[in-house]
């Protein structure tokens, strides 16, 4: 699977932090793609409920398929979230980074096969918590790495 270009050359633009995040997703080898290549790529393998397609953002695990690192952006719904509240974005963006270097350090959190050989997930108790814990480190590191040690750009709702 190829990048998608477009994707990742807009958010290399939109601060220095995400330059960094885009910098360490390509250095954990994670392909970022667009939910309809997603979508279009993971069809010749298996069906996704059509619901999945309105998710903002979000990360896979698919050696099976020749998927084993991804984030996936759906571009259409990122778009309205990203002016308005880029922080949020950042974050995002960092805890799904978080969520394919957790299933790097711990395999079987979130994952599971079954004796057919298809794939279902099972969250563990700690899915969400160690991606947040690894993207919240990740995005101290970029901040320490920029020449401007910005802090990240949280302003919007809920930040708490």
């Amino acid at each position: 699977m190829k990048n998608n270009s477009v994707i990742v050359g807009y958010f290399r633009k939109l601060s220095p932090i995400f330059e960094k995040l885009v910098d360490k997703a390509f250095k954990e080898k994670i392909c970022i793609l667009s939910a309809r290549e997603f979508f279009k790529e993971t069809s010749k393998f298996m069906r996704l409920p059509k619901g999945d397609m309105k998710t903002d953002i979000g990360a896979g695990h698919f050696p099976n398929m020749g998927m084993d690192k991804i984030i996936i952006i759906n571009w259409p719904e990122i778009k309205k979230i990203i002016f308005v509240e880029p922080g949020t974005m950042e974050y995002g963006f960092a805890h799904e980074i978080g969520h394919n270097l957790t299933w790097k350090k711990r395999p079987k959190c979130a994952k599971h096969c079954s004796a057919s050989g298809q794939q279902f997930f099972i969250t563990c108790a700690y899915f969400e918590i160690l991606a947040d814990y690894e993207g919240l480190r990740i995005l101290k590191q970029s901040r320490r790495a920029s020449s401007f040690f910005e802090k990240p750009i949280f302003r919007g709702r809920e930040m708490a």
